[in-house]
């Protein structure tokens, strides 16, 4: 499911990641040629989908986070994964200096960094992402994607110097954001799905 797979849902411990200066690559497994054809025939995309992890890097009940630098992609799904589904805030996550290089854009959702609350309503508390480079490959769904349908997954975001990519949808998908601060950020060449 995951190369790096943190999971402290049942004992509720807290637990600290940091993770500097690693390269994690999906796309080291094998891969299969796919096609996609809208129902009604009027879309047709050509796409190579990794079988390889779903996630770099699932993070489930850590109370902090500092990744920094290294180059990641090629996941199914997403780089990383922080999902809070036990008690309390994971307290400010820092995400910087990586490049991101894409994930598998045929999966619904695919992004290269996701905040997920899951239905207990436990969110993520002040997180920061800068200098990063996200490259979609002109494959990826989206680099930052902010989860919740019913509630807040994060808690103030601050955003600087990073740059976005070739993304085949929308580079930032803020569903569940609540307070957000950016500042300095490129982006560029995205929502390139029918071009």
């Amino acid at each position: 499911i995951a190369a790096f797979y943190f999971n402290d849902l049942n004992s509720n411990n807290p637990t600290s990641l940091r993770w500097h200066d690693n390269d994690l690559f999906g796309t080291n497994s094998p891969v299969r040629n796919l096609t996609y054809t809208a129902t009604d025939g009027s879309t047709t995309r050509a796409t190579s989908q990794n079988i390889g992890p779903l996630y770099g890097i699932y993070a489930n009940g850590l109370e902090d986070a500092i990744i920094s630098g290294g180059l990641m992609g090629g996941q199914n799904l997403h780089s990383i994964y922080l999902f809070r589904n036990t008690s309390g805030a994971m307290l400010e996550p820092r995400i910087s200096g990586v490049t991101f290089d894409g994930t598998d854009g045929t999966q619904t959702g695919s992004s290269d960094i996701m905040f997920d609350a899951g239905s207990v309503g436990y969110y993520t508390l002040n997180a920061t992402l800068t200098g990063n480079t996200f490259n979609g490959e002109g494959q990826s769904m989206h680099a930052l994607w902010v989860y919740n349908t019913s509630g807040v997954s994060l808690v103030n975001l601050a955003a600087s110097g990073n740059t976005f990519s070739a993304y085949v949808g929308t580079p930032l998908m803020l569903v569940g954001l609540q307070g957000a601060v950016f500042s300095g950020n490129t982006i560029t060449n995205y929502n390139i799905w029918n071009t």
